[in-house]
């Protein structure tokens, strides 16, 4: 063998090694953009609760930027009709199939004061057209909403007495 031909097997070698090198290095860039553009396009859904009016609302909502279908909410939530005015059990497991757009959202109105507890664990599972997602909440209802609404001052007794009863719904929900 000549040198001549020990060079050029070499320089082979070399250039082959380079362009694997490329390529894995390529595909590795490839994975973590395709990586990227999911985290930045998926659905984002998220439970939390607000009190309104002398109501909680607990809210299940979508803060990403695609559609969701929900497979499942499950709940240690057990309501009675007198915690929630009409539903009893959990009223989370009716939302299974349900689509939510981006900044969509579930509703649930709830008697704080009528509630036995206000802390709940939420697991939901929701898919858009590429994956699945699982994700876990524990919502303290109390904690989230600490503070009484404000009230404005109101003309008459009927609209006092409307405001005094306000006033209290807000007191027993933050349980002075």
């Amino acid at each position: 063998m000549l040198a001549s031909d020990i060079i050029e097997i070499i320089g082979i070698i070399a250039s082959t090694t380079v362009s694997i090198v490329a390529i894995v290095i390529s595909l590795i860039t490839l994975k973590q953009n395709n990586k990227m553009i999911e985290e930045s396009t998926r659905p984002v859904i998220s439970i939390y609760s607000r009190y309104f009016d002398g109501k909680l609302y607990i809210i299940t909502k979508n803060f990403g930027s695609t559609s969701c279908i929900i497979d499942y909410i499950n709940s240690d939530m057990n309501l009675t009709k007198e915690e929630s005015q009409a539903m009893q059990g959990n009223p989370f497991e009716r939302a299974s199939g349900a689509t939510i757009p981006p900044n969509g959202q579930l509703i649930c109105e709830l008697i704080p004061y009528r509630l036995k507890t206000r802390k709940f664990n939420f697991e939901v599972k929701y898919h858009s057209s590429a994956n699945t997602y699982t994700d876990s909440f524990f919502l303290d209802c109390d904690a989230s909403n600490p503070f009484p609404d404000m009230h404005t001052s109101v003309n008459g007794a009927d609209k006092s007495l409307e405001k005094i009863s306000r006033t209290m719904e807000d007191i027993l929900k933050i349980k002075l």
